[in-house]
């Protein structure tokens, strides 16, 4: 008869201490995973739905500028226990020291920021800043169609962002779901740059999309991004155009005309 080694995972809501490598007992660890990597452990669905909703319900809570209890991490993954103390960890500990965490609608501000200093080739003004920061905030919560990843700055602020959102398309067999995402925003701070904050944001990002059943990619590289998106498997198409139609503006009535 072969024998199979079967590793089970526990999730723990709260504890004591830091259990990034702390050993419980014998061939157990503690090991932290980000909701965006869930889909690839072997867990049940019903277990996959429990931690899933957990984070979601933790990241809402934060989002709106809740604390969270002391004992709780300040991250947004998931603490689980695996029974297999020989498997290689597949993703990062605590989120510090330039790793990407999973964004909430407090950094709808920050990443609007980044986008306008950093991406468009006019910065928004004040108040269309309010105006991105407000429908990003209200897109951002569980079950919108926004999601992105961010790296937190030492001195505070966001030190790097990846944003994507999320669009429906007609299903087919490439497109299984009819789920598309269009990259709206990467960017990274000048004086963070040539850290791999941008790729690590980037690759949290479409892991997470991936999860959520996104197929189809799209997004606009300038030619100074091109090579990450590309090592990402990004590939140029020059069938795709391109079309901004803008309102015209409503004229006033001559004076004396009705």
């Amino acid at each position: 008869m072969r024998h199979t080694q079967r590793e089970e995972h526990f999730f723990a809501g709260r504890w004591n201490g830091d259990p990034d490598r702390l050993r419980l007992t014998e061939g157990v660890l503690l090991r932290w995973f980000p909701p965006e990597m869930l889909h690839r452990l072997r867990l049940s669905a019903s277990t996959r739905d429990l931690v899933l909703r957990h984070a979601s319900q933790r990241t809402a809570r934060l989002g709106h500028g809740l604390q969270a209890d002391p004992q709780d991490t300040p991250e947004q993954g998931a603490c689980l226990a695996t029974a297999d103390a020989q498997a290689e960890a597949t993703v990062p500990g605590p989120r510090t020291g330039g790793v990407p965490r999973l964004a909430v609608p407090a950094d709808a501000s920050e990443i609007a920021r980044l986008r306008s200093e950093l991406i468009l080739s006019e910065p928004l003004d004040e108040d269309w800043l309010v105006i991105c920061r407000d429908h990003l905030a209200a897109r951002l919560v569980p079950g919108g169609d926004a999601r992105a990843y961010v790296v937190d700055a030492p001195e505070g602020g966001l030190a790097a962002c990846a944003l994507a959102l999320i669009d429906a398309v007609l299903p087919a067999p490439r497109y299984p779901k009819g789920l598309a995402a269009r990259i709206q925003a990467v960017a990274t701070v000048p004086g963070c740059r040539r850290r791999g904050y941008a790729k690590a944001a980037l690759t949290a990002l479409l892991a997470h999309l991936e999860g959520d059943g996104v197929t189809l990619y799209e997004l606009h590289a300038s030619d100074d991004s091109a090579p990450l998106y590309a090592a990402l498997g990004f590939k140029s198409d020059p069938a795709l155009m391109r079309m901004t139609r803008t309102p015209s503006p409503v004229r006033a009535p001559a004076h004396g005309t009705t």
